[in-house]
């Protein structure tokens, strides 16, 4: 019974704890107006360094989130936040591979909707997300790796992951998921492409920090760590945080003239089973 009370007034309640995001531009294009994104483009009209496609954590993308994307736009980055509460269940789910593979099949026009909405065809991608969106940051880029990703922005990732979500389930990430059709981060590490950065950014107060030895072991030199002080996972404030993150995508975006092809063709869509 406490249970079914905590499943029901989980909405709610996560609707008053972290209340949503709010984001100011509407998009020109009618379909990204229909979808679970929110675009944060670099203000008056300067030209965009780099498009960073943000997943948003099983919480949705909220403010906190909205606060993080305007700060990087400010900085010169086209932000797109991805709610995944929202997207993940309308996947077809039949398999883990159906899952998969549609999952990349709606991220790589999603990029290239967004590209054309902002008019930057060319500038790298950076892939970043926060907690499972953190996860799910690092198989997009492995697995699915839209058009000119070069760099991985993770904070608080876990040592596995999933592309599974029920928009009302508040025990989703309570612990690194196991069995059929989750993922190693490790592994995914591993598995994209040799020019592609990694940056974990971890709270100091984090549990999930379990998962970095393995991840520093994967990513080797194109792995950079970051330690927050005082900060736990949800990273709510930016004092400290804000410039440390964006620090790590200066570092994801540099020397990209000897790392990789322009425009590299996208990877498989299905991850190995681990």
């Amino acid at each position: 019974v406490a249970a079914a009370a905590l499943v029901a007034t989980y909405p709610l309640a996560r609707q008053l704890i972290f209340p949503p995001a709010v984001p100011r531009y509407v998009p020109r294009d009618p379909l990204l107006r229909q979808m679970p994104v929110a675009l944060f483009p670099v203000p008056t009209g300067r030209p965009a360094r780099a498009l960073i496609l943000f997943f948003g954590n099983d919480i949705g993308f909220w403010r906190a989130h909205q606060e993080l994307a305007e700060r990087l736009a400010a900085r010169g980055f086209d932000v797109v936040g991805v709610d995944v509460v929202k997207l993940l269940p309308t996947l077809p789910s039949t398999t883990p591979e159906v899952r998969d593979s549609a999952f990349a099949a709606y991220v790589r026009p999603l990029v290239r909707r967004v590209r054309r909405e902002f008019g930057v065809l060319d500038v790298p991608l950076v892939v970043a997300g926060h907690s499972f969106g953190a996860d799910i940051a690092i198989w997009t880029a492995a697995y699915a790796a839209p058009a000119g990703t070069v760099g991985v922005l993770a904070m608080g990732p876990g040592s596995r992951g999933h592309l599974g979500l029920s928009p009302i389930n508040p025990l989703e990430r309570l612990q690194n998921p196991t069995g059929p059709g989750t993922f190693s981060t490790a592994d995914a590490v591993r598995a994209a492409a040799p020019w592609v950065r990694f940056a974990v950014v971890r709270g100091g107060g984090d549990l999930y920090a379990e998962a970095d030895p393995a991840l520093v072991a994967a990513g080797g030199a194109r792995l950079h760590r970051t330690l927050v002080p005082l900060a736990g996972h949800a990273f709510r404030r930016l004092l400290i945080a804000g410039p440390l993150i964006e620090r790590d995508v200066e570092w994801l975006l540099d020397s990209l003239a000897v790392r990789r092809p322009a425009m590299p063709p996208p990877a498989p869509a299905r991850a190995p089973a681990s």
